[in-house]
């Protein structure tokens, strides 16, 4: 139950009696939730939400509930009457509602394609957020938008920290080893697998965009090498990396496997270099597509691109079609 301060307690019927003299079992009350609770909301979280940051984490918020307000009136078409047609037409007013959002919300005046991503992203995460929200909060839906984002915002560090505290669990049941470091916390795990990006990140940098030693090490966030290795772009640290890094990939796909997939990767570079802003947004928004619907990037790809719906598109591809079009139309991305 909510206080006048608004704090919560938790109530527990037929708690023990507090002496042997009381005829009848006590309602205990709690500061916190009961540890069953506080369980639950764990496996929700941990199952149902992932870390989301970002400056612009609000915004991507606010966008995700304009992209809310209009698939609440896409599910109020009754289910007779649904058809490609209807939907299509009906959440081409999602580009509308977008643009007004700019409009009319301060944080949406400049807002931009990133935020959509991020809005289509984050969707199952901020849902869930909320729901947790109006679980402990009743009065959050009579809250302004703004307010909300902040709330929301909030609660997403602190899940952030949640699934970093329990990755670091997860990793020290794994393969930790108890210590003590110079400050007497427990040591800081380095997991392999940590490393191993690392290495392959740097190996990549080298084999596939010709960065020198020091520059990789810059990238990484190295120190910067002493003076002799300077004249060389050199870096020790970042040498070793790519030797490591370099191993790995030849013993996963052989010496002339690794080299051929070098070779792709420097011809998709190029491909990549020679697009402008507009197809590269258009690309990334089909490899998260591609992601989320679990679907080929090349098959996302006409989805994005196509000006009207394929006729042999089945309901939920004309209902992303639609989505896409929309976000197209209000990013300046397509005609």
């Amino acid at each position: 139950m909510r206080l006048a301060n608004n704090q919560v307690i938790w109530l527990q019927f037929d708690a023990p009696r507090d002496d042997l003299e009381q005829e009848y079992q006590n309602i205990k009350v709690y500061e916190e939730p009961l540890e069953t609770d506080k369980a639950i909301i764990a496996a929700v979280v941990a199952l149902e939400t992932k870390p989301l940051g970002g400056e612009r984490l609000q915004q991507a918020f606010l966008t995700h509930k304009v992209n809310e307000d209009v698939l609440k009136k896409a599910s109020s078409v009754q289910e007779s009457s649904l058809s490609k047609k209807s939907l299509t037409h009906l959440l081409r007013a999602w580009g509308d509602a977008l643009r007004d959002s700019q409009q009319n919300d301060s944080m949406l005046h400049d807002a931009n394609a990133g935020d959509e991503l991020a809005a289509y992203g984050g969707m199952q995460t901020f849902h869930c957020i909320e729901d947790l929200l109006r679980c402990f909060r009743p009065e959050y839906d009579d809250l302004d938008r703004h307010e909300q984002a902040a709330l929301v915002e909030a609660t997403c560090a602190r899940i952030n920290d949640f699934h970093t505290a329990l990755g670091k669990l997860v990793a020290f049941l794994e393969y930790g080893k108890p210590g003590k470091g110079k400050k007497g916390t427990a040591k800081k795990l380095k997991p392999g697998v940590e490393n191993a990006r690392r290495d392959i990140q740097a190996a990549l940098l080298k084999d596939a965009e010709g960065l020198s030693f020091e520059e990789i090490a810059e990238k990484q966030g190295d120190r910067p090498a002493r003076e002799a290795n300077k004249d060389k772009n050199d870096h020790p640290t970042a040498r070793g990396r790519y030797k490591r890094g370099r191993d790995m990939l030849q013993r996963a796909w052989g010496k002339e496997g690794y080299s051929e997939r070098v070779e792709a990767m420097k011809a998709e570079r190029k491909r990549r270099q020679n697009l402008n802003e507009e197809e590269r947004l258009r690309e990334s928004l089909a490899e998260l597509v591609a992601d989320s619907a679990g679907i080929s990037t090349q098959n996302a790809l006409p989805l994005i691109e196509s000006d009207e719906p394929n006729e042999n598109l089945d309901e939920s591809s004309a209902l992303l079609w639609a989505f896409i079009r929309s976000a197209r139309k209000t990013w300046g991305s397509g005609s």
